[in-house]
Parts: C-alpha cells; sequence; structure tokens
C-alpha cells in the first residue's frame, strides 16, 4: 500500500512540475506587458502613438 502511494505521489509531482514549467516564463511576459501598456497607453507616464497601437 505504501509504494502505491508512493507512486501515486511522484506522478503528481511530476504533474505539478510540468505545470509549473509551462506556466513560470508566462508571468515574465504578463509583467513585461503590463509595463509596456502602462509607458505607451495614451493616458499612460509617456504616452506614444505609435506603441499605443500595439497595446491596443
Amino acid at each position: 500500500m505504501r509504494k502505491k502511494l508512493a507512486k501515486v505521489k511522484v506522478h503528481i509531482q511530476s504533474l505539478d512540475s510540468l505545470l509549473s514549467s509551462m506556466t513560470m516564463p508566462i508571468i515574465g511576459i504578463f509583467i513585461a506587458w503590463g509595463l509596456l501598456a502602462s509607458f505607451f497607453i495614451p493616458s499612460g507616464w509617456t504616452p506614444d502613438k505609435n506603441l499605443a497601437l500595439m497595446v491596443e
């Protein structure tokens, strides 16, 4: 019984590792997109018409 539980635990941990390896890089992309939007949208810190088109 313990071996079976250990096996299930290993499978769950490998699934968790797979999901976190897909999710972690995306967090940086969302942060970069938010900074880009906050700088260059028309009501942002440094508005730029050309770059604002990329954010919209």
